[in-house]
């Protein structure tokens, strides 16, 4: 699969995700914001962890917390959480971001896209 181009959606808020044909349809709060399909969908969040928004999801959780394995993967195929999702209540840093985000990114182009990339080898 080819990437064609990325859209970043600042200021928006999603009301909701539904599946059409294996893809994430979005809907949005805004209505600027019109509904439309993705191939993938990141959803950046800000603050303290989500834990309804992540349940709603259907990511696993431990107690408080999310359950993730080392490159961010959750029970729910293809859905990664990274940065402030990940490092609990000591709150992160720009490091914490980015550091499980090249692993996050690996284990997506390797198993996810079996893409085969210089860039993202060990």
């Amino acid at each position: 699969m080819e990437l064609t181009r990325v859209r970043f959606l600042r200021a928006s808020n999603i009301k909701q995700v539904e599946d059409e044909g294996g893809r994430p349809r979005v809907v949005f709060v805004e209505p600027e914001f019109s509904t439309r399909t993705f191939d993938r969908v990141i959803y950046a969040l800000g603050g303290t962890t989500p834990s309804n928004f992540l349940r709603t999801l259907g990511i696993a959780f431990n107690d408080q917390r999310p359950l993730f394995d080392e490159a961010g993967a959750t029970n729910v195929p293809g859905l990664y959480l990274i940065g402030d999702l990940v490092v609990g209540k000591k709150g992160g840093s720009i490091i914490t971001a980015f550091n499980p985000a090249v692993h996050a990114m690996k284990r997506i182009c390797m198993h996810d896209l079996a893409c085969q990339s210089r860039l993202l080898r060990d």
